[in-house]
């Protein structure tokens, strides 16, 4: 591993940002419905995949949940927890936000020629992998999110990549 490789995939997001931007969404943002899209959660556990602190999943939850994006729900098992849960609404935002980061992924990927695209590509699916694997070695986790011993997992268990 170099520099470049880092740096380039800062650049990458930088750009992806910029590109939700478009479709009023932060990235911080993005990648809170994206985990959402995938379960409703509580603030912890969301603080805990996102690594961020809970007054933070807090404020994005709160902006989401004024544009209609997502609502609170009572757990059915915990009284004590609040879900939070993508509506109809907030479904669609995520796919214009996932059509727009494609495409501006699209865009640099159309600068090389079919093979190399073909690499990028496979070179994704491997990073997924390994950053599945190493979520998984370094903390015991599930493909749940959770631990072992039931407990929400570490910020790298449940960071989502591009999210």
């Amino acid at each position: 591993m170099n520099a470049t490789q880092p740096r380039t995939l800062a650049w990458l997001a930088r750009r992806i940002e910029r590109t939700l931007a478009d479709v009023d969404l932060s990235l911080p943002e993005y990648r809170l419905l994206s985990v959402i899209a995938h379960d409703a959660a509580g603030s912890s556990q969301l603080a805990g995949r996102l690594a961020v602190s809970k007054p933070r999943i807090t404020a994005l939850a709160d902006r989401l949940h004024q544009m209609g994006y997502l609502e609170r729900r009572a757990h059915p098992d915990d009284r004590r927890r609040v879900d939070h849960v993508l509506t109809d609404e907030g479904r669609a935002a995520l796919d214009r936000a996932d059509g727009a980061a494609a495409g501006s992924v699209g865009r640099v990927l159309a600068e090389l020629s079919p093979a190399e695209v073909a690499v990028v590509e496979e070179a994704f699916v491997l990073l997924e992998r390994a950053l599945t694997a190493s979520r998984a070695r370094m903390h015991g986790s599930r493909d749940d999110g959770s631990t072992p011993q039931g407990g929400v997992g570490s910020p790298e268990q449940n960071a989502q990549v591009g999210a």
